[in-house]
């Protein structure tokens, strides 16, 4: 498995790690999956250890997903029908299989017409929140119900590239309420939080009331002398006579 797509699974595990979705993880596959899975020979078990981190997980299947591989696998022409029987026995071997009473029929699923019983199955198990339930499937419809509840990791194939999902914006959505939630229910009471708001805002205030008096009060400073190299000096009386005796000379001088 390439890095970057490695390093975008982590970042997805780690998302739904926040919301309770922790391993061992329950993988749930389809009749789709397998069918794709058996067509280009994908090593399911060793690609999913790779993309998962290496962590605990489980295999499951519906016992509505094998009854419907059996009845495809009838009335299949030519080559179908040994694949899906091919998908049907992987399934029996390596998948632990929930049987009818497994799935709580109170959970409420839409597009039940377009789902299919095997769908709906799935739908439900991951809506009871028994455990931390990852789906594989290659139905549309289906990816399309879980994209928008945002409750699991999804799994598919893309060409024979077992990819996982980036979080759906429902899914983003939902874990920004929960994060919400959590704030609106935390230990500290609602008037604690406007006591120390309203502290805040005296406390701005007060330093917005220092800034203006300060800019405000100009600070006198003192006068100061008179800069020595610029004033000057003073002459002797001695000097005034000496210059006055130069002057008459010069005058004389010209006469």
């Amino acid at each position: 498995m390439r890095h970057g797509r490695a390093k975008a699974a982590r970042k997805t595990l780690s998302f739904f790690a926040r919301q309770g979705v922790t391993p061992p993880f329950c993988v749930l596959v389809d009749g789709p999956f397998l069918v794709q899975a058996v067509v280009h020979k994908v090593p399911i078990i060793e690609r999913m250890e790779k993309l998962l981190q290496y962590s605990r997980f489980t295999l499951q299947i519906t016992r509505s997903t094998l009854e419907e591989l059996q009845v495809l696998a009838r009335h299949a022409k030519d080559d179908k029908g040994d694949v899906m029987a091919q998908a049907r026995q992987w399934g029996l071997d390596e998948c632990e299989i929930l049987e009818e009473k497994d799935v709580d029929k109170s959970v409420e699923t839409t597009c039940e017409t377009e789902l299919g019983i095997p769908g709906q199955d799935i739908v439900k198990l991951v809506g009871s929140h028994a455990h931390s339930y990852i789906v594989a499937t290659q139905d549309e419809t289906l990816l399309d119900v879980l994209r928008n509840s945002g409750q699991c990791p999804l799994l598919r194939l893309s060409r024979g590239v077992l990819l996982l999902e980036h979080p759906s914006k429902a899914a983003q959505n939902r874990a920004q309420y929960e994060e919400k939630k959590k704030y609106s229910h935390s230990a500290v009471h609602t008037s604690e939080r406007e006591l120390a708001k309203n502290a805040k805002q005296e406390l701005r205030q007060q330093q917005q009331q220092h800034t203006t008096t300060t800019s405000s009060t100009r600070v006198k400073r003192k006068a100061k002398g008179p800069n020595p190299l610029s004033c000057k000096k003073k002459q002797s009386a001695s000097s005034e006579e000496t210059a006055h005796t130069r002057k008459r000379r010069r005058k004389k001088q010209q006469e």
